[in-house]
């Protein structure tokens, strides 16, 4: 954008200012990102110049000229659902529920203060114990009729080998309850913050470990995240494990 103005306030004295804004955005491709290129991280730019100046004639042979400038440009990149509205990180205090005892790691206390960053994992009360948020604190189950419980028949995973299907559910509605959270970003939805899926430790290094079969499956466990609503965040890891039991990976 850019625009610019002249005046002539008195004879034979002119002002000109003039102003260029420049904003661009892009997304670069890393080969450590290629299966999930929704994480790749977003560049900004943005550039301005503002111009003034001023010539006054005194005669017809004599003349004075004023001139002002100032530039600036910044630019930032970073995974922009992170950052605030200036493309920074944040960080915001979270006031600890005290109902949220004995469902919290033994280095917080309920009623006290946890200092949230932006790239952090939105805290939560983890009622399943399973240390990542669940939206069904419950044993993860293939829900064939989508009644929201587990029935007869339907496949489930035993975590505690118990032989029975077990959820939480402290507001005894006879479902399972969702995990209460701080919605620190403010999107009305739990944020898991920097944990995407890997492979392996080495996955982000610059030379990706990723290969055809384990792309192969990376989607086969990612659809079996739609088919199953009772899934957690969390793909590979310990997750994994469980997932086997349905799956031949």
């Amino acid at each position: 954008d850019n625009g610019k103005i002249v005046l002539r306030p008195l004879p034979g004295l002119k002002i000109v200012t003039a102003m260029n804004y420049y904003t661009a955005k892009h997304k670069g491709f890393s080969m450590d990102w290629r299966p999930i290129p929704e994480m790749n991280s977003t560049g900004f730019e943005y550039s301005w110049d503002f111009q003034l100046k001023s010539s006054y004639a005194v005669s017809e042979n004599m003349f004075f000229d004023l001139k002002y400038q100032r530039y600036s440009r910044q630019q930032m990149n970073g995974y922009e659902p992170l950052l605030n509205g200036n493309h920074q990180l944040y960080t915001k205090i979270f006031n600890i529920p005290e109902d949220w005892a004995g469902y919290i790691p033994p280095s917080l206390e309920a009623g006290g203060n946890f200092l949230w960053l932006s790239y952090y994992a939105e805290p939560f009360k983890d009622l399943n114990g399973d240390g990542v948020w669940n939206q069904y604190s419950a044993e993860f189950w293939q829900d064939e009729n989508n009644n929201g419980v587990w029935d007869e028949g339907e496949i489930f995973s035993d975590w505690n080998q118990d032989g029975i299907w077990n959820m939480v559910d402290l507001d005894g509605n006879g479902f399972p309850d969702e995990e209460p959270y701080g919605d620190m970003d403010g999107n009305n939805q739990y944020s898991l913050g920097v944990d995407p899926p890997t492979t392996g430790s080495n996955t982000y290094g610059g030379t990706s470990d990723w290969n055809f079969g384990e792309i192969m499956k990376y989607l086969i466990i990612t659809g079996i995240l739609h088919e199953l609503p009772g899934l957690p965040i969390k793909i590979f890891g310990g997750t994994i494990q469980i997932i086997q039991h349905w799956v031949d990976l």
